[in-house]
């Protein structure tokens, strides 16, 4: 083919066309080696994927647990080591449940604790406005005798008396409503008493 392309042009002989044809052929020669080359990796590849996949299939760590029929046909004196396991798995378990158990029951306890210490501090509010209650109270019985004496100015007594009673009537208003939220709160407390009662004898059962 080289030749039939060439000879119009320089002739069948002429050096340059020698040197075409050489050429032609050294890429011919390339162009197979390297095909050959690549058939040969991809059927090196497929094989050892292959081998990898049958290395794989037969390796201990993919082998399938012991079928319970096979373990049905150990000797009993040989089973003994096996329920004894058996045993501390469960005995662990019982364990475990246990302490969650008694973290629930911790968890309750600290619970009525918090509404403990918010009972104690409304008791103390309690205690405080009941005081501040009772000294409004004086300073207004105070004034009303002052008054009802005829002592100091008639206009400024009533202005005072009446501005006391305003005092006693908001801490009489502050004493009611301290004692509705500790009411609610009491209801609150027996009701968790009650379930940390219950949890502490669940534990006592176990």
């Amino acid at each position: 083919m080289a030749r039939s392309i060439i000879r119009p042009a320089i002739g069948e002989h002429h050096p340059v066309c020698h040197q075409l044809a050489a050429s032609i052929y050294e890429q011919r020669g390339y162009l197979m080696k390297r095909n050959l080359i690549i058939v040969l990796a991809v059927v090196w590849i497929a094989t050892g994927t292959i081998g990898c996949q049958s290395l794989k299939n037969v390796m201990p760590g993919s082998s399938k647990p012991a079928e319970p029929t096979l373990y049905s046909q150990v000797p009993a004196d040989l089973q003994a080591p096996v329920d004894e396991a058996m045993s501390e798995i469960q005995s662990a378990k019982d364990g475990l449940a246990l302490a969650k158990e008694k973290v629930e029951l911790a968890k309750l306890k600290k619970e009525r604790a918090n509404l403990e210490k918010k009972f104690a501090d409304r008791e103390e509010k309690l205690a405080e406005t009941v005081v501040k209650q009772a000294e409004a109270t004086f300073e207004l019985r105070k004034m009303e005798a002052i008054d009802k004496a005829g002592l100091g100015d008639k206009a400024a007594n009533i202005n005072e008396i009446a501005g006391l009673k305003t005092d006693a009537l908001s801490l009489e208003s502050k004493v009611i409503e301290i004692k509705a939220d500790m009411a609610t709160m009491e209801l609150d407390l027996k009701e968790m008493t009650a379930k940390v009662e219950e949890q502490a004898a669940k534990i006592s059962s176990e």
